[in-house]
């Protein structure tokens, strides 16, 4: 476990120099390219980062992270809970049967209801491009 911790730092340490170098959209079109072909490869390597921990979902459920989502992390973590912004939403309930409780709030306002290090990972997919103030969340 150690050692894949090492070798994920060093691909975060290499993602961020790349970063520097060529911008983020050329990074963001190398993990979208690298998950499109081999995307089950891609979640093995890091299901070690989830596995067996309590982590929190923004705006899920979401596809992806279901158990034959691309990268299933509900399948590997202990527990996962959820946030969204309303309890009934146009695209159907926020209640899921993958998520152990849902917190009806803004995703600004987590830290009100969630304490610090409470939770061992976050994850989200398509909810930042909706966010009323983006940077607010991600400094949460």
């Amino acid at each position: 476990m150690k050692r894949k911790l090492i070798q994920f730092k060093r691909i975060i340490k290499a993602l961020l120099f790349i970063t520097v170098k060529r911008g983020l959209s050329y990074v963001l079109k190398y993990i979208v390219l690298r998950l499109r072909r081999q995307p089950i490869d891609v979640f093995f390597e890091l299901s070690f980062l989830f596995f067996n921990k309590r982590g929190i979902e923004i705006g899920g459920p979401s596809r992806i992270f279901l158990p034959r989502g691309f990268f299933p992390v509900i399948e590997v973590a202990k527990e996962v809970d959820n946030v969204n912004y309303k309890e009934i939403t146009i695209w159907g309930c926020s209640k899921s049967p993958f998520h152990r409780k849902t917190i009806v709030c803004e995703a600004t306002c987590l830290g009100e209801y969630v304490k610090d290090e409470e939770y061992d990972f976050l994850i989200t997919s398509n909810v930042i491009e909706h966010l009323a103030n983006p940077l607010k969340a991600l400094l949460q």
